[in-house]
């Protein structure tokens, strides 16, 4: 299925750590993607998950220990302007 017109959302996940990849299977959808901002929700039970200051995220929990880390995402091997939509 589609996450958008002509783009896959590929998604794992382990204990150590996750990951998400846009498959852009056309030129005519990487045009349309370029014009596109993305928001991918991301939400934990039991901790307050929020942009970290690298711009990746942070699950931090009630006590405030840090409990998970995630880089900032980055597109054709750079930093991307991308949004977390946070809950």
């Amino acid at each position: 299925m589609d996450a958008l017109p002509g783009v896959d959302l590929k998604m794992s996940a382990s204990s150590v750590g996750y990951s998400y990849v846009m498959v852009v299977k056309s030129a005519e959808a990487a045009a349309d993607l370029a014009e596109t901002e993305l928001a991918l929700p991301v939400r934990g039970e039991g901790v307050d998950v929020r942009r970290s200051e690298s711009g990746g995220l942070t699950a931090v929990e009630a006590a405030g220990a840090v409990v998970f880390e995630g880089a900032q995402p980055v597109g054709s091997g750079r930093p991307t302007v991308a949004r977390h939509g946070v809950r």
